[in-house]
């Protein structure tokens, strides 16, 4: 544990530094071996070494990580693969526009489908997330819950505008944000 080949270590390398290290990795023959020393504090010697061969750790860190984390997707769905097992929909993501594979369990199955009714309709799907390990973008969910985003309704926003009279008044949206209070 805590080499590159340790998948936190590995997850916390550059994007660019792991694609040097695949560069001189499949530079290298099946049976030949680099060795990498790290220097810390001006030492004469490093105080550890790291071997790179030819199907070095850092590829394999390079598939999904599983931190454990519970999170939710917001997107549109993108496919929906019935047929695979188990089942998953493909889901746009609204902040980074990625896609996400959300797994689904059979007894699921119903409440997946009916996000597709409307194509452009905004869906939260909720569950365990793993990570790409060199974006630390959300690339898979376990589906526990799916819910529909709810519309807006303009005329409710515009009514609700003047619920709170007294608040913020006599100062600028501006104002209001530097003071904490929007």
């Amino acid at each position: 544990g805590g080499g590159y080949d340790d998948p936190e270590v590995a997850f916390r390398i550059r994007t660019d530094t792991r694609r040097q290290y695949r560069h001189i990795g499949s530079a290298l023959d099946i049976d030949e071996r680099a060795h990498f020393g790290v220097y810390r504090n001006g030492e004469a010697r490093p105080d550890q070494w790291y071997a790179l061969d030819h199907a070095s750790p850092l590829d394999v860190a390079e598939g999904v990580v599983d931190r454990g984390a519970y999170g939710e997707v917001q997107g549109r769905v993108n496919a929906f693969f019935a047929e695979h097992s188990p089942p998953y929909l493909r889901i746009r993501e609204l902040s980074t526009g990625g896609l996400v594979k959300c797994y689904f369990d059979a007894e699921r199955y119903s409440a997946a489908v009916e996000l597709m009714n409307d194509r452009d309709a905004i869906v939260f799907v909720e569950g365990w997330i793993k990570e790409d390990a060199a974006t630390g973008r959300t690339c898979e969910i376990r589906a526990e819950d799916f819910r529909l985003a709810p519309a807006f309704d303009l005329d409710l926003y515009q009514r609700m505008l003047g619920s709170m009279p007294l608040y913020g008044e006599g100062t600028s949206p501006r104002e209001r944000m530097t003071h904490g209070e929007g």
